[in-house]
């Protein structure tokens, strides 16, 4: 088995995005040929790899994190909407106390108000997602 035979088939059977795909096989054959520069033949540089099943299956794993997430199921909430929902608060609580107390001006009392308006879009599509 040569080398691009050995890449082609670990390359077969990772389970990754093609981006990822693509930078493993790079990896892979800079490795490779490294160790052939070093001395080794191609027999050796390969064996020294392991077999092609333990070189996808520990490169699956150390990639595991750059597959793709599944879309959401129906009626299921996004998980950005309560971090929506907790920074258009803390922007209401924020602008609104330094408006009250610290005199702010013109363009705090506005961020105030958008953030009021924000909490309570987002506090309605929460609710709505809840109720299903």
């Amino acid at each position: 088995m040569t080398i691009q035979e050995y890449i082609d088939a670990v390359a077969a059977q990772l389970d990754l995005p093609e981006k990822t795909v693509q930078r493993i096989r790079r990896e892979l054959e800079n490795e490779l040929y490294e160790l052939v520069q070093a001395g080794a033949d191609q027999a050796a540089a390969i064996e020294k790899m392991g077999t092609v099943e333990e070189t996808a299956a520990a490169l699956n794993e150390k990639y595991a994190d750059a597959r793709r997430r599944e879309p959401l199921k129906k009626g299921e909430m996004p998980l950005l909407l309560p971090w929506c929902l907790i920074f258009s608060s803390a922007l209401g609580l924020v602008k609104g106390a330094q408006v009250l107390f610290w005199q702010g001006t013109g363009f705090d009392a506005a961020l105030a108000v958008l953030g009021l308006v924000l909490t309570i879009v987002s506090a309605l599509a929460v609710v709505k997602y809840k109720k299903k």
